[in-house]
């Protein structure tokens, strides 16, 4: 990468590999700023479409905690986005029928639709995104990545003081 006032360089200074966690930030924000353009004027933001993707694939329902971690995300930052789809009318809370102190989320209707009309946009771009690897390495980059998060997920686990307050 060549380093410029709009994209400097993501290798430390003396250094011989770029930094990870710029690289993985970096990709991070373009990915949902190139999403977020495509699907401006359709009512919902890259994590609620993503929120709909995973009650499209689970339309049983998930937990408010399932759906916090199935998108890396803080418990009160998915309530709130939960709470502005609720009024949009995409999704809804139900009563858990084994565990009361918790919700199922499920799509309406709408929020069906939105994903019918969200989903092409999101698997255009994948495929966009990834024609940037060469087909042959393709499945193991995302293997790559997905043992990336293994490991984050690892050292997550292995944190005494965060697990405690989790289940808190």
């Amino acid at each position: 990468m060549n380093a410029t006032p709009s994209s400097p360089s993501v290798t430390p200074p003396g250094g011989d590999r770029p930094r990870l966690a710029l690289l993985l930030r970096r990709a991070w924000y373009g990915l949902n700023q190139t999403f977020r353009r495509r699907i401006a004027g359709m009512g919902v933001t890259p994590d609620q479409f993503t929120i709909l993707r995973w009650l499209g694939e689970h339309p049983e329902g998930l937990t408010q905690r399932v759906l916090a971690d199935l998108m890396a995300s803080d418990p009160n930052t998915i309530t709130a986005i939960l709470t502005r789809m609720q009024k949009a009318g995409l999704i809804e809370r139900r009563a858990h029928a084994q565990d009361a102190r918790c919700n199922l989320i499920v799509l309406k209707d709408k929020g069906r639709t939105v994903h019918a009309k969200l989903q092409p946009l999101a698997s255009d771009l994948q495929e966009q995104l990834l024609a940037a690897v060469p087909v042959s390495k393709q499945a193991e980059f995302l293997k790559q990545l997905e043992s990336v998060c293994a490991a984050l997920d690892a050292d997550d686990a292995a944190q005494p003081v965060r697990k405690a307050r989790r289940k808190a």
